[in-house]
Order: structure tokens, then C-alpha cells, then sequence
């Protein structure tokens, strides 16, 4: 299991299964407050069946082990998701999960004008490469090919306590050759030229914020001005 698999199933564990499930003993837990259980987490997030799953592995133990009885969760459902809004011009907006070309746009004008230039690259490439941020930020310079003009996104960065961590993609799906438009590569290659000045030798991409890695780490054992 991967760590940052680890860490979202303890995530979930700690912000939903152990504020409800706790303080009772485990003989105490009935199917009926399992089923009330569910029902508020399906309101709150839509992964309610991982949460399901995850605590119903807790139960079949406990029932191997002769603790309980029967399984609570057994025959227990989770809601289906009711959605009888009419979707109309004043309320699109609400209704779905994507933006319009237009409102991209808007949005890559705004980050140009009022942000760092690495960070309006770093939208940019979210928007446009369709990838995780944790893509965004582990890419390297060999990752890129301006002569294609695609990228390889073959692993992720994650942040773990304190400690910033190379992963490899969970799948082969998630490992894929996503082609770049001409505007994309224009603003990697002036990013590039930007973050070669000064005697930086490095191959990272640095997407990250200053004082955060792969910066941080760059500067402190690839910067020869002074060494």
C-alpha cells in the first residue's frame, strides 16, 4: 500500500468512523444507528461506500473472533444521491463540475496578472494537461519533450509529515503521454530559461512555492554560486 493510500484511509478514518463509532463498544453498535451513520456521512461525502467498506472489515473481524454476534452493517444501505434540480441559466453554474472556455480564460487573464509567474504556470498546466497537482509538481525537466511536445506524467509528489515524497502512479492508467499545445511549451520553455539563470543546475521542473520542495532541495545541494 502506497503512503499517501495510508494517509486518505486514515484521513477518513479519523474524521468519520472514530467521531461515530469511538466511544461505543462494539456490542453496542446496531444496524439501525450503522444505517442512520451512513446516511449523514452519504450527505456529507460522496466516497460514503469506502467508509463502508473500511468499517465493515472491523465488523467481520470482530465476528471471526467471536466479539459479536452478527454484523451491523450487514443489509445496511447507502442512500442513493437525489438530484431533481432543474438545471436552467441561472443556476448552471451550480449544476456542474467544469468551466467554459471562456471562464478558463478568465481565470488564466486573472492568475497572469496577479500571481508569480510560476504559479500562473502551474494552472496552466493543470487546466490544460488534465493532471493531479502532485503530477504538476514532480515533474522534471526529461519528463518534457519540446521536440513531441508532450509530457509523461509517471509519478506524483506527496507531502507526508513534513517530508515531501516521490511516488510512482498508483496504475498504468495513471502513467500516460498527454500531447502539449504550442502555448503550453512556450510557457514551460520560458520557465526553463527563467529558472536557469544563475548557475541553477537542476532538472526538476519547480513548480513548488520557495522554501518547499523540489525548490528548497534544489537550492541547498544543486546552487554552485559561493560552493
Amino acid at each position: 500500500m502506497k503512503l499517501s493510500t495510508k494517509k486518505a484511509i486514515e484521513s477518513k478514518f479519523n474524521k468519520h468512523k472514530l467521531p461515530r463509532f469511538g466511544k461505543l463498544k462494539i456490542k453496542e453498535i446496531t444496524r439501525p444507528y450503522c444505517q442512520k451513520m451512513i446516511n449523514k456521512i452519504a450527505q456529507m461525502i460522496k466516497s460514503v461506500n469506502d467508509i463502508k467498506i473500511q468499517a465493515n472489515q472491523v465488523f467481520k473481524y470482530a465476528l471471526k473472533m467471536d466479539i459479536i454476534d452478527r454484523n451491523p452493517l450487514e443489509h445496511v444501505t447507502i442512500p442513493r444521491q437525489q438530484n431533481e434540480t432543474i438545471i436552467n441559466e441561472e443556476n448552471e453554474a451550480d449544476g456542474r463540475n467544469y468551466w467554459k472556455k471562456e471562464e478558463i480564460r478568465e481565470f488564466l487573464t486573472i492568475t497572469k496578472r496577479e500571481l508569480d509567474f510560476r504559479d500562473h504556470i502551474l494552472f496552466h498546466l493543470l487546466i490544460y494537461t488534465g493532471a493531479r497537482k502532485g503530477e504538476v509538481l514532480a515533474l522534471t525537466w526529461d519528463d518534457i519533450d519540446f521536440e513531441t511536445g508532450s509530457i509523461r506524467l509517471n509519478k506524483t509528489l506527496f507531502h507526508h509529515e513534513g517530508e515531501f515524497i516521490f511516488q510512482t502512479s498508483k496504475t498504468r492508467e495513471s502513467r500516460r503521454l498527454i500531447s502539449l499545445d504550442t502555448k503550453t511549451l512556450a510557457l514551460l520553455n520560458k520557465w526553463r530559461v527563467r529558472q536557469n539563470v544563475g548557475c541553477w543546475i537542476s532538472n526538476a521542473v519547480s513548480l513548488s512555492k520557495c522554501g518547499q520542495f523540489p525548490i528548497k532541495w534544489t537550492v541547498k545541494q544543486l546552487y554552485l554560486n559561493g560552493s
